[in-house]
């Protein structure tokens, strides 16, 4: 698995103290650069605010589901899942 994993390049920079996570949004970054862009809510509700009135931003903040777990938990619990 650790032959695999270094030929694609998975294992490459890894850091002791990273979590998953983390190292999927650095590596991430590193892969497309200039292209990623993380907004916090607040940022994000304050870009709807150039194009939305107050009113419509507030209806879309409040549709958007809570997601619970995470998305990104769901997805790391199903690649341990399938890793098997």
């Amino acid at each position: 698995m650790d032959i695999l994993s270094d030929a694609l390049g998975c294992g490459k920079g890894s850091r002791p103290d990273e979590t998953p996570l983390e190292a999927e949004r650095r590596r991430t970054r590193e892969v497309l650069g200039d292209l990623v862009v993380e907004y916090e809510p607040e940022d994000f509700a304050s870009a709807l605010s150039r194009w939305r009135t107050p009113e419509e931003v507030e209806a879309i903040l409040a549709s958007i589901p809570v997601l619970d777990p995470p998305l990104s938990q769901t997805i790391i619990e199903e690649r341990e899942a399938n890793r098997y």
